[in-house]
């Protein structure tokens, strides 16, 4: 398998391109502490594939799988000592950001919460759990440098995860019989029936994707004729087998971007924004919008009546909107369904408007700074980098960012936080920054030379 991933072939950088990541390991003693790229032990590889769907949250709402579903939900709690190595590296990227936005969902939300849903003070604090993920970005920034894996041990982890992922949903959706996929999605949320979509396998999809974002860039870079196969085949099983329509229809418009020449990416992307918000303005104001709802099934018209019981609901007070109410957990005396009178009501469903309702406008900008941020961040790394892995981590983080136009950027946030510190890594052990010359405070510039047209 190594030799079908393997990275020697270099590919030419430019000369601007430059790694906005300088941070120095705690321990310091600069670059020369990681150890050459090659063979790791086998310790550190199993340990990394122990760990790493943990991070990527694979179990995070599986709760009929009780040992992965608790301990993934303690993970964050489990990694505080590594939460704190990773922040004591020197000019983490990012790092005040995640600090302030923590600390005002986890310290303002659940006071809010007590006051508009009367939770007790455990009740009101569990609320904040969906953006305890956050802590990965520096948690497992500071597993990895204690690890030291090479890049290419912590890459093939990944594809080889990812290319788990394609191989199981497909073994499974072969050998279980249909008598075990249910349409109750509040007690199971794996092997899933419904009317408009059949039975399908609601996979966790975190290096699967990765893995498609993977072979998009080197087919870019290189022009490999399986790694166009392997795309195809991705797609063919997701929808066949996955059938997420907003996840693979926002993997597309990736793909695309990353396939589109140099100079017409951001045309496409900016063009692409529009339409999709064409769109959604569409389907919740016009009557034409309703009926293609219909046709696409309920659960569109679920998230539509859902935003229009938000919009009802603190519509009239502006402290509400900048501050947001908080929300209940699932053992609580009353649910946000019966205090919208919507039985159907589902936070996690409402993409940004769940956010405000929540946490409010100005939660909603500090996650929205903390994606933007890890984009840049890791798409001026990947191009520094001229790496496909590194830039398919940028190009995960883009994937999630067009999902949020359906899906909570809350819903998952380990999974940006853990794309995040892989690239800050990839970009300590490449030490085009200089740490092992001590020159901390920028990027060795004779590293890069030319950037390939391609990337």
């Amino acid at each position: 398998m190594s030799a079908g991933f393997d990275s020697s072939s270099p590919i030419v950088r430019r000369p601007s391109a430059r790694i906005i990541t300088r941070a120095r390991l705690p321990d310091s003693a600069g670059a020369q502490q990681f150890a050459p790229a090659g063979a790791d032990r086998m310790s550190t590889v199993a340990l990394l594939l122990f760990v790493l769907p943990l991070f990527g949250q694979t179990f995070y709402y599986f709760n009929q799988w009780p040992l992965p579903y608790f301990l993934s939900k303690g993970w964050p709690i489990l990694m505080l000592p590594f939460f704190v190595r990773g922040m004591t590296a020197d000019h983490l990227p990012a790092r005040w950001l995640f600090v302030l936005m923590l600390s005002y969902m986890v310290g303002l939300t659940p006071i809010v919460s007590m006051i508009h849903f009367g939770n007790p003070f455990s009740d009101a604090v569990l609320t904040t759990i969906e953006i305890w993920p956050f802590v990965y970005y520096p948690a497992f920034l500071g597993l990895l440098l204690w690890l030291r894996p090479s890049d290419d041990t912590l890459r093939n982890c990944v594809v080889a995860l990812g290319l788990a992922t394609y191989v199981l949903m497909l073994v499974l959706w072969i050998v279980l019989p249909q008598a075990w996929y249910t349409s109750d999605t509040i007690n199971e949320k794996f092997l899933i029936y419904e009317i408009e979509r059949g039975y399908r396998i609601y996979m966790p999809m975190f290096f699967g994707m990765l893995l498609v974002f993977y072979l998009a860039r080197r087919f870019s870079a290189r022009m490999e004729w399986w790694t166009a196969a392997g795309i195809v085949a991705c797609f063919v099983l997701m929808l066949m087998i996955y059938k997420q329509r907003t996840s693979v229809g926002s993997a597309a418009v990736v793909v695309a971007l990353v396939g589109c020449p140099p100079h017409w990416r951001r045309v496409a992307a900016a063009a692409a924004g529009i339409a999709a918000a064409i769109g959604l303005f569409a389907l919740l104001t016009t009557p034409v919008g309703e009926r293609v709802a219909e046709q696409l099934g309920g659960s569109l018209l679920v998230r539509i009546n859902s935003l229009r019981s938000v919009s009802d609901y603190i519509n009239d007070n502006a402290l509400d909107w900048i501050f947001g109410l908080g929300t209940v957990t699932r053992f609580s005396n009353v649910t946000l369904g019966e205090v919208l009178g919507n039985k159907f009501f589902f936070l996690a469903d409402l993409g940004w408007i769940g956010v405000i309702f929540k946490y409010g406008v100005v939660g909603a900008l500090f996650v929205a700074a903390a994606y933007v941020a890890g984009w840049l961040i890791s798409f001026r790394n990947g191009r520094a980098l001229a790496s496909p892995f590194a830039l398919a981590l940028s190009d995960y983080i883009l994937f999630v960012i067009v999902t949020t136009l359906v899906y909570s950027p809350t819903f998952l946030s380990g999974e940006m936080a853990t794309v995040l510190a892989i690239s800050v890594y990839l970009a300590h052990r490449s030490d085009i920054f200089g740490l092992a010359t001590g020159q901390t405070g920028q990027v060795v510039r004779d590293s890069i030379v030319r950037r390939h047209s391609n990337l």
